[in-house]
């Protein structure tokens, strides 16, 4: 909770490698903190102090072939700080509304010869510019999808405490390292 508001904030989300959102809300109903195993806090850093709580986020998702669900997403909490991340399936992009195969999908059928931006965006039923917009973040993307790279940091300076690093998507990591390697040999 932050002192100012009272209100609990919201960092990056927990991923859970082994779970999609077919089967995400089945296993939510029967677990525990222990299904947050491998995950740590955002804020602080700890991983023995996360917790689920009873408050749920609903999201609507569109798949590919046009099929549309509702997700109720779980949420955890940090005991230590009071860090809020919603709990994800590991199909689900943090913040969007596209389950992880609709983007792809498009990609796929943009590459294909003879395509076209419009056509493939008729297709599917999505604008020009969120086809060119999957098309440009379709590399970061994929490498959020990797267990390895679910959690990220960017650490301030090395004179700086380590808590001080920050989680972001992969691609802000490479959009960072740009922005201090520009012009270097």
């Amino acid at each position: 909770m932050t002192a100012s508001t009272g209100t609990v904030e919201e960092y990056v989300s927990h991923v859970l490698p082994e779970v999609d959102s077919t089967t995400y809300p089945l296993v939510m109903k029967s677990a525990g903190d222990e299904i947050l195993a491998g995950c740590s806090c955002a804020k602080c850093g700890r991983s023995d102090a996360l917790h689920l709580i009873h408050r749920r986020v609903r999201r609507g998702l569109r798949h590919a072939g046009g099929r549309r669900t509702e997700l109720v997403l779980f949420q955890a909490v940090c005991r230590a700080c009071g860090g809020c991340e919603r709990v994800l399936p590991f199909d689900v992009l943090s913040g969007k509304t596209a389950a992880v195969e609709l983007p792809l999908e498009v990609c796929e059928a943009r590459s294909r010869p003879g395509s076209t931006i419009a056509g493939v965006g008729r297709q599917f039923r999505v604008s020009r510019a969120t086809v060119r917009a999957w098309e440009r973040g379709l590399a970061a993307r994929l490498l959020d999808l990797l267990p390895l790279m679910r959690h990220r940091a960017i650490v301030a300076r090395s004179d700086v405490k380590p808590e001080a690093a920050r989680l972001v998507r992969f691609g802000a990591f490479v959009a960072e390292v740009e922005r201090h390697t520009r012009g270097a040999p």
